[in-house]
C-alpha cells in the first residue's frame, strides 16, 4: 500500500451490513489507497459481494462509515458513481437493446465525450466490434460478459470494482482482461477484484485481502512467489480467522 501520510482513497471504517438480522459485513475496516490493486478472496457467504455493493454505492452501511475521494459515500453517492465502475453478477444492460445501444445510452448518462470512439477502441479491445448491433437477449454470456465489462471500462472510471471479473470467459478473453487490468493498473488506477480464482493475484501481482464472516482476516501488502503457498496462507487464515 501506499504512504500512510497519505489519505486514502477508500477509508472503510467500522462497517456493518445486515440482511434478516444476519451478519454479511461485521464491523470491517479497510483503508485503500490510490493506485492500489487488490484482490479479495473468501469463500461464498463471506461477504465479498455485498462489500463490493456498499464501496460502489449501490448499498449503504447499517453502521460505520464510507468516505471515498474524502467524500461521505452516501450523502455524495451520485457524484461519486461517476467515479466507480463496477462489474457484478448482473449485467446492468438493458436486453432488448443492442450493446451500442446500451453503450450509448449509458455514455450519455455520465457524459462521456468522443462516445463513438470510446466504444470503438473498447469493443476492439475486448474482439467485440462484429456484436455490437446485437441485442443482448440474443448473445452467450461470454459474450455478455464482454459487452458488460466494456461498460464498465465506459466512463474511464478511477475505481474499479471487478467481482469475479473472469467467470464465463474464455481463456483468450481472460488474457485480454488481464492485459487490460494491467494497463489500468500502469494508469494509477485503483483495482478492488473479488475472485475465487486466486492465480489471478499472482498474475496481476496484487495485493491479498482475505474476507470471512464479514471480515478482512487477512491482508497480504506483497503477493505470494507461488500459487501453493498463498493456498496456505488462505487456509491457515480461514483456520485462525485472525489477521496474520
Amino acid at each position: 500500500m501506499l504512504s500512510k501520510n497519505k489519505n486514502p482513497e477508500i477509508k472503510i471504517s467500522n462497517i456493518s451490513k445486515y440482511f434478516n438480522h444476519k451478519v454479511a459485513i461485521n464491523n470491517l475496516s479497510l483503508n485503500i489507497y490510490k493506485g492500489d490493486l487488490i484482490t479479495l478472496i473468501g469463500p461464498n457467504g463471506s461477504g465479498k459481494t455485498t462489500l463490493f455493493k456498499i464501496i460502489s454505492t449501490i448499498l449503504s452501511p447499517d453502521s460505520g462509515s464510507l468516505e471515498i475521494k474524502g467524500l461521505n459515500a452516501v450523502k455524495k453517492s451520485q457524484l461519486l458513481r461517476n467515479k466507480i465502475g463496477l462489474t457484478s453478477h448482473e449485467s446492468f444492460l438493458y436486453k432488448d437493446l443492442t450493446i451500442k445501444e446500451n453503450l450509448l445510452f449509458i455514455g450519455n448518462l455520465f457524459r462521456v465525450e468522443n462516445i463513438e470512439k470510446r466504444i470503438s477502441y473498447l469493443s476492439e479491445k475486448f474482439q467485440m466490434k462484429k456484436y455490437l448491433d446485437k441485442p443482448i437477449h440474443t448473445l452467450s454470456k461470454g459474450l455478455t460478459k464482454r459487452a458488460t465489462l466494456i461498460r464498465t471500462f465506459l466512463h474511464n472510471p478511477e475505481i474499479l470494482l471487478l467481482d469475479e471479473p473472469l467467470s464465463d470467459l474464455d481463456m483468450e478473453s481472460q488474457i485480454v482482461l488481464i492485459e487490460f487490468l494491467k494497463q489500468e493498473s500502469s494508469n494509477n488506477k485503483t483495482i478492488i477484484i473479488s475472485t475465487h480464482q486466486i492465480e489471478l493475484s499472482i498474475d496481476l501481482k496484487t495485493q491479498i485481502a482475505i474476507i470471512n464472516n464479514g471480515k478482512i482476516i487477512n491482508l497480504l501488502s506483497k503477493t505470494p512467489s507461488s500459487i501453493s503457498i498463498l493456498k496456505k496462507i488462505y487456509s491457515e487464515s480461514l483456520k485462525s480467522g485472525v489477521a496474520g
